[in-house]
């Protein structure tokens, strides 16, 4: 192989690993959860996207699913179902494990 062909080879080859690594690392989940509102869903999809390791956040408006795109080498799936469960909703049949607070239900428009 030529000086030429092992450059152009060593060039190929970086790329690739560059798309690889900006690829990589994008795992979605999609949760039930028990939010009844548009209150519910902004509260969930604000608190989700500050957890580290997620990239995005979407909940459809009354599918009570939230669908997160996320780093598996950063954040777990049950980790953030454990979020969900610590801000006072269910996720995938996991109770709760905080009631939602006064302010919460308050604000909730269908509880």
């Amino acid at each position: 192989m030529s000086i030429n062909n092992y450059r152009c080879f060593l060039l190929f080859l970086l790329v690739l690993a560059g798309l690889q690594a900006s690829a990589g690392g994008r795992d979605t989940v999609v949760i039930k959860t028990s939010a009844h509102c548009e209150f519910c869903e902004r509260d969930i999809v604000q608190h989700l996207k500050k957890q580290k390791g997620v990239r995005d956040v979407q909940m459809a408006h009354g599918s009570n699913e939230v669908k997160i795109i996320y780093n598996a080498s950063k954040v777990s799936a049950d980790s953030l179902r454990g979020t969900l469960n610590g801000l006072g909703y269910d996720a995938d049949g996991q109770a709760a494990r905080n009631r939602l607070t006064k302010f919460k239900k308050q604000q909730c428009t269908n509880r």
